[in-house]
């Protein structure tokens, strides 16, 4: 016999549990600040003729690790 709040431990573990299908997803979250003190508009400057974000945002979504990609921005 379940014991006192073993009931409730044990209908979450339910609801955590990996689906039958074996299927998980994954996002990644950049996040990515405006401003800067040190180095104005860092993010969307050109480095080798690319945003420096994108050299965080394409390895992302080339690894094939996640089904989104998002970038947090202000």
């Amino acid at each position: 016999m379940d014991g006192p709040g073993e009931r409730e431990h044990k209908d979450r573990r339910e609801r955590l549990a990996v689906p039958a299908t074996g299927s998980l997803s994954a996002v990644a979250l950049i996040p990515a600040r405006r401003g800067s003190k040190r180095v104005p508009g860092k993010n969307v400057r050109l480095l080798n003729g690319h945003p420096t974000l994108a050299y965080t945002i394409v390895p992302a979504l080339d690894s094939g690790v996640f089904d989104s990609v998002i970038v947090s921005t202000d």
